[in-house]
Formats: C-alpha cells, sequence, structure tokens
C-alpha cells in the first residue's frame, strides 16, 4: 500500500509540474465558429459568421476557407482560402471574390488567435454551400486595401505597392506616410507623395523622402485617411506598414526636354528625310503631325500621303522620318512638326519645331517631272542551311547583292510565313551589306522566307523566297525548295 502510494504521490508530482507545457497543448474549442451562412454574388460568395466567445487570449481574425468538394469527414481539407482573410480582425463577414458562376462551392471559416492557435474544427454548420450566379448582386467591396511592399528608387525616393487601386487625401497626402529608422528610432522626413505615374493601375506610390541612411532599416507606416476606391480605409495594423532598406543611390535626373528637329534631307522630289535629336513616337495617324508649306505663301500646302520611322545619322532607332509628299517646285518651303513626343511623353520643343528646305529642280523641262518608282533589283543565290540541335532547328539564309544595289537600297527585309506563303510576317530589317541571316530554336514545320530590297524612296523588290522544311525528328526528312518572283519596272511621269 505504502508504495502504490509512493507512485500515486510520484504521478500528482509528474502531472503538477507539466501543467503549463499541456495547457498549451490543449485545443480551444471556444475558437469554433458557429452560425455560419452564405450568399450566392455574381462571381463571388459573401460568407458571414457568429464571433466566437474566445475567452482564452486575444483574437487575431478569421480565416475563409472554401472549395468545390465539402470536406465531408475528419482530415478532410479545402483547397483554397480567401486573401489575408487571417488578418480581419474583430469581422464577421467577408465576400469571397474570383469565382465562376454556375459552379457549387462550399465554405468554412476558423479562428486563429495572436498565438497562431487556429480553430480545432470546421465552422457549424459545415460545409455550407453556394452557387455564384451571373443574375445576383454584383458584390460591394468591403476589403480595406493593404500594403504589399515598400522599395527605396534611390535615397530620396520610396515606392510603396498597396493591394489595389488607392486614393490619397487632397491635401498634404504627405501626412498619411511615416517612416521610421527601426535602428536609431528616428523618423525620415516625408515631404511629398503622389500615385505613381507609371502605374496606370493606380496601386503604387512614391514617396519624397529626406536622404536615406545606406542600408539601414527602415519602417514604413500608412495612415487610415488613404482609402481604396470603394471608400474603405486601410487599417492600422500591420497590414499597413512593410520594411524596406534604405540605399545612396542617386535620383536620376528626369528628362523635361522635348525631341527638336535637327535635319532635313531633300530624297527627291516627293521625299524627304527630316532627322529628330532623340527617338520619337508618332501620332496615330502620323501624316497629321506634319504640315509643309510654301514659304512664300502658306496657304500653298503639299500633301503628306505617307510618314516612315527609320534610323537617324547616328544610327538612333524611330529618329529619323521618311515622308513622302506631292510633288516638290523648285521654291522655299517650311516644315512644321506637331504631336510628336519622345519616349518619356515630352512633346516635340516647339522652338525647335519647324525646318526649311528648297524644292528640287525638276528633273524634266517643261510642266514634267520624272519620279522613281522603280524597285531595286532582287538578290541572287537565296539558299537556307539547316542544323538540328538541342533538340531545335537552326536556319542560316545567305544570298549575293546585285552590284546595281549598292548605294541604292538602304534596306534589306527579311519575311517569315507558316502558312506556305500566303501571309509573310516582317522578320527583321538588315543593313544594305549584309549577306547572311540566322535563325535559332525553330520548331519543326514548313517555312518559307523571302527577302526583298527597298530603297531610300520607299521602292521595295518582289523578293526572293526560299522553303524549307523542318522534320519533327531531326534532319531525317529534307526539304529545301528555291522559288522567286520578279516584278518589272516601271516608270512613270506625273504632272509637276
Amino acid at each position: 500500500m505504502k508504495k502504490f502510494l509512493t507512485y500515486l504521490l510520484a504521478i500528482t508530482a509528474v502531472f503538477t509540474l507539466a501543467a503549463p507545457a499541456f495547457a498549451q497543448l490543449q485545443t480551444t474549442p471556444d475558437l469554433d465558429v458557429e452560425g455560419v451562412k452564405v450568399t450566392a454574388m455574381n462571381g463571388s460568395v459573401k460568407v458571414e459568421w457568429d464571433p466566437v466567445p474566445y475567452t482564452d487570449g486575444t483574437l487575431k481574425g478569421y480565416v475563409v476557407w472554401y472549395d468545390t468538394s465539402a470536406a465531408a469527414a475528419n482530415g478532410d481539407s479545402y483547397a483554397n482560402k480567401a486573401p489575408a482573410t487571417g488578418d480581419l480582425g474583430n469581422v464577421t463577414s467577408h465576400i469571397v471574390t474570383g469565382l465562376e458562376n454556375g459552379k457549387t462551392y462550399y465554405f468554412a471559416v476558423t479562428a486563429v488567435d495572436t498565438n497562431g492557435v487556429e480553430s480545432q474544427n470546421w465552422s457549424i454548420p459545415a460545409n455550407v454551400s453556394a452557387i455564384p450566379s451571373a443574375d445576383a448582386k454584383t458584390p460591394e467591396d468591403s476589403t480595406p486595401p493593404q500594403v504589399v511592399k515598400a522599395t527605396a528608387l534611390n535615397k530620396e525616393e520610396v515606392k510603396v505597392e498597396f493591394s489595389e487601386a488607392i486614393v490619397l487625401p487632397s491635401t498634404n497626402p504627405e501626412n498619411s506616410f511615416v517612416v521610421q529608422n527601426t535602428d536609431t528610432f528616428e523618423d525620415l522626413a516625408v515631404k511629398g507623395a503622389e500615385l505613381d505615374k507609371e502605374d496606370s493601375a493606380g496601386k503604387t506610390v512614391v514617396l519624397t523622402t529626406d536622404s536615406q541612411e545606406k542600408n539601414a532599416n527602415y519602417k514604413l507606416t500608412v495612415g487610415i485617411d488613404v482609402e481604396d476606391k470603394s471608400g474603405n480605409p486601410i487599417r492600422s495594423d500591420t497590414s499597413a506598414t512593410a520594411p524596406f532598406v534604405g540605399t545612396d543611390a542617386e535620383k536620376a535626373e528626369v528628362d523635361t526636354a522635348g525631341p527638336e528637329v535637327v535635319s532635313i534631307e531633300v530624297v527627291d522630289n516627293s521625299h524627304l528625310m527630316i532627322g529628330f535629336n532623340e527617338s520619337v513616337v508618332l501620332g496615330i495617324d502620323p501624316t497629321k503631325n506634319f504640315t509643309i508649306a510654301e514659304k512664300a505663301t502658306p496657304a500653298n500646302v503639299l500633301e503628306i500621303k505617307e510618314v516612315i520611322l527609320g534610323k537617324n545619322s547616328d544610327g538612333v532607332e524611330d529618329a529619323s522620318v521618311i515622308v513622302a509628299t506631292g510633288v516638290h517646285k523648285n521654291v522655299d518651303y517650311v516644315v512644321t512638326v506637331a504631336e510628336i513626343k519622345d519616349a518619356t511623353g515630352n512633346e516635340v520643343n516647339t522652338e525647335k519645331s519647324t525646318i526649311e528646305f528648297k524644292g528640287l529642280v525638276p528633273a524634266v523641262g517643261g510642266d514634267e517631272v520624272e519620279i522613281d518608282v522603280t524597285p531595286p533589283k532582287d538578290v541572287a543565290s537565296f539558299l537556307a542551311k539547316k542544323i538540328f540541335e538541342a533538340e531545335k532547328w537552326n536556319v542560316t539564309l545567305t544570298w549575293a547583292i546585285p552590284a546595281e544595289n549598292v548605294g541604292d537600297v538602304v534596306e534589306q527585309l527579311i519575311y517569315k510565313s507558316l502558312d506556305k506563303g500566303e501571309e509573310y510576317a516582317k522578320e527583321t530589317s538588315l543593313e544594305p551589306d549584309v549577306k547572311s541571316y540566322e535563325m535559332e530554336g525553330l520548331d519543326a514545320g514548313e517555312y518559307w522566307f523571302k527577302i526583298t530590297q527597298k530603297d531610300a524612296t520607299g521602292n521595295e523588290s518582289a523578293g526572293k523566297i526560299v522553303k524549307v522544311i523542318l522534320a519533327e525528328t531531326g534532319p531525317g526528312v529534307v526539304g529545301l525548295v528555291l522559288a522567286s518572283a520578279v516584278i518589272g519596272r516601271i516608270v512613270t511621269k506625273k504632272k509637276r
């Protein structure tokens, strides 16, 4: 009997000492969620529940789970978790969006405390279902925005990304942002805040700050006066904060200068080449970007027929244009450029938007002017060589350039067709002296390639064609057919 009492006292002592550890492992049934109900909406389902009577700690929030099949037995799980619901705090509803109309979805809700302990059981009633419908009510946005991340762009700017489009306060928006150095607990002054002009979705804000300290740890906090488009304010919890690391990188200079017209060359009696100091972006109808008028009689204007972008004299892409016009007279003209922008969006410099030229003397005396409409001669010996390596095909095209094309041709164009020559898509543009071109990583199939020659007036040759069949299993099937297409040269004369 004494021995039994000794064992009993020992066991009691063990349980008494281990009580705190067992308490942490115990389940918390008062975290189980009840009263769950759902409402079908258009592409969404609204889920509602009763607040849990939690007494063992501090409630952090709720998690909404869903799937297209029910969790019918213990141990079953749901495939999807509604975004951010673990941080919702003391709320009792959530709208799950992005669902497919006409499909059945099953829902359950769990609660989570600040220690990360989650409900032991799925919510009651279990497996509540709903079928979204296009005829149902479109859900209203009730989800507040969240800070996704913050990044130092340079020592004076911080980019803040949100989960959705946001609205800044109309006055002093910089006051809605606080930045603190978490190493020294000193605030970094925020001097400006504006929506990022490069983000059309409106989810990004760029802050201007005092100079940051390189590699310092900062914490950004956003105030509740920042809202989403539906008027939901950001919450004052962890969803309104984000860390970032400071940098000493210098802020890049902003390009505020518009493009300038710097040169003009009279190609012939109906074509001009106009050069810019940088790459430009033309309007939807480029012919509206140019006006060419007689200097002595501005009411007399030349018709603008076509505008084609090209390289300028320094080889900068899209920094010159070939303008096809009506036939010039032997008089002085003024070219005026309008509504052309550079890549940054700066409009053409109004003080550098005009340039003058003198029309050519007619090539033939009297009333007639000869206009070059003759295309260059096509290349000779247009061949294709194929090599199979690394499970892909490489094709090398070679050709010979006619001597009469030297000095006349300004561009060679390679085209590719995947429908046996019914339609061709431009593959690349090459300099006039190039005699080969290689394409790598082609899949098996039948390819038709065409090369044409183009002169400064815009005349393009009919082209030479080569067909290549690339086998499915490497070079076991060989196909190489040469074809050519030639058009005659036409010389016309027009009235001046």
